[in-house]
């Protein structure tokens, strides 16, 4: 079990969500793998293969509650993958398309959300 600390914000069997360190929107959140439940080798999008759909709609069905949370409607949302991340193991960001941050800073911080370097869950 996980003690709940100020940057957990849910998890399943399978993943678990976390607050962004350095948020590029008003709601934005990291969900990842469980270290126990995915192979250790899947540090990106191009590591995985079929067997990992399980694992990814888990992920993606969290990032999902996570955006209802907030009273918002998904389509507020945005969920998926940078192709370059440089955060490892694999993880999911569920963002707002707001882009209301401090954090954004710079317009490179804009364009990983909004170019074909960030792969959508769909």
């Amino acid at each position: 079990m996980i003690a709940k600390s100020s940057c957990h914000v849910g998890s399943t069997k399978l993943s678990i969500a976390i607050k962004d360190r350095y948020p590029k929107a008003r709601f934005h959140y990291l969900v990842l793998p469980r270290k126990d439940v995915i192979d250790p080798k899947i540090l990106s999008v191009h590591d995985l293969t079929v067997a990992d759909i399980l694992q990814l709609e888990d992920m993606f069905r969290l990032g999902q509650q996570l955006a209802l949370a907030t009273g918002m409607g998904l389509d507020k949302f945005q969920f998926g993958y940078h192709i370059g991340a440089h955060m490892k193991p694999l993880h999911m960001h569920a963002i707002s398309r707001d882009f209301d941050s401090p954090a954004l800073k710079r317009t490179r911080h804009w364009n990983i959300f909004n170019e074909k370097i960030f792969l959508t869950h769909e």
